[in-house]
């Protein structure tokens, strides 16, 4: 009976040290994959950034263009088809620049939340693995108590 209570303390033990270790492991990897969120999350920033100041150079450039071309037309004076035509440029443009910066932002914080998710993923996988491991010792305890027999005592005659 003895070996067999041995054996199954060891065999707990190891489990108990396996589950550790791979709770550890995956704690890791769900780290590894919220960093890697994260920085997805900065050069999606970046992308985001580079693709408005691209949209603002296109929208520069074509007020340019067409800044020449009624300039042409009118034989080098303003008017107030010109002006207008710069306001609802400028407003297209911030509209187009803020509708982006939008985007990105909400994609930014999607990435953010899927980050802590996934960090939160390993602190559970943690939290499982504890209590398994607890239940673990209790049923290793409850198996040593269904073998502990106490000694009786019993009056030697004399």
């Amino acid at each position: 009976m003895s070996a067999t209570l041995a054996f199954t303390a060891a065999s707990t033990i190891f489990g108990i040290m396996g589950s550790n270790r791979a709770a550890n492991a995956e704690a890791l990897q769900a780290e590894q994959q919220a960093r890697q969120m994260e920085i997805d999350r900065k050069l999606a920033e970046a992308q985001a950034l580079e693709a408005q100041n691209l949209r603002i150079s296109e929208y520069n450039l074509a007020r340019s263009s067409n800044n020449a071309q009624f300039s042409f037309q009118l034989g080098g004076g303003e008017s107030s088809s010109l002006a207008a035509f710069e306001r609802c440029q400028r407003e297209t443009m911030s509209s187009d620049v803020a509708s982006s910066q939008r985007l990105a932002g909400i994609e930014g914080s999607s990435r953010s939340v899927a980050a802590m998710i996934e960090r939160q993923r390993g602190v559970s996988a943690k939290s499982v693995a504890r209590i398994n491991n607890m239940s673990r010792l209790f049923e290793l305890g409850s198996d040593l108590s269904k073998t502990y027999v106490p000694k009786t005592y019993t009056p030697t005659k004399d």
